[in-house]
């Protein structure tokens, strides 16, 4: 991995990505999916700790 400003490049790759994208955003989540790094019921499952997690925000604030 080369860190390049405020983006990311993946060696092996051509595609980048922004820095402030994590593993729990949708689209890096759904590239995973298609490049069968993740599972769907790893994907199902990081949606639904969002869902949650957003919902303990929502009664918290």
């Amino acid at each position: 991995m080369v860190r390049m400003g405020k983006e990311v490049m993946w060696d092996d790759e051509l595609d980048t990505i922004l820095e402030d994208d994590s593993i729990y955003s949708e689209e890096v989540r759904e590239q995973l999916l298609e490049d069968d790094e993740i599972s769907s019921n790893e994907l199902g499952f990081m949606k639904g700790y969002e869902e949650a997690d957003a919902l303990c925000n929502e009664t918290s604030a």
